[in-house]
């Protein structure tokens, strides 16, 4: 059919309240990118910290009887891995759609490195564990 105008397409309508709109990138309010790769890199990476020191300590552990290294380093990777969880916390409840300050991006990378710092944690102790409970030096 020529000649007829079909009607226009609804308007998209954002997630968050009419005034609660974003801030464009760049602008005040949304964190710098050294924030956000604390939030997503601290976790992976000192769990990894603490597979290879681990696993580097274990053999000076064992000679000196010194399995005291290996429980001090799982603290230490621990507590750091933990410290990163609060800005991700923080980050992820003041970025969320019903947030004081909106902006899915910024909500999905801190709910990512929340995440990935949980996973890290609890791996991080799993691995520590062992040393605690087990004499693993041979004789």
């Amino acid at each position: 059919m020529t000649g007829t105008l079909e009607p226009a397409p609804e308007p998209w309508k954002p997630p968050w309240p009419e005034d609660r709109v974003p801030p464009a990138a760049g602008e005040s309010g949304r964190p710098g990118p050294l924030i956000l790769m604390i939030v997503l890199f601290t976790g992976p990476v000192v769990w990894a910290v603490h597979l290879v020191g681990s696993a580097a300590l274990d053999p000076a552990a064992c000679s000196r009887g010194a399995t005291w290294a290996i429980n001090a380093l799982t603290v230490v990777c621990a507590v750091a891995i933990a410290a990163a969880m609060i800005p991700a916390a923080r980050l992820l409840r003041e970025h969320r759609p019903t947030g004081p300050r909106p902006d899915r991006v910024i909500a999905l990378i801190a709910g990512v490195g929340l995440l990935w710092s949980a996973i890290s944690l609890l791996v991080t102790v799993l691995e520590g564990i062992p040393v605690l409970a087990i004499n693993a030096c041979p004789v």
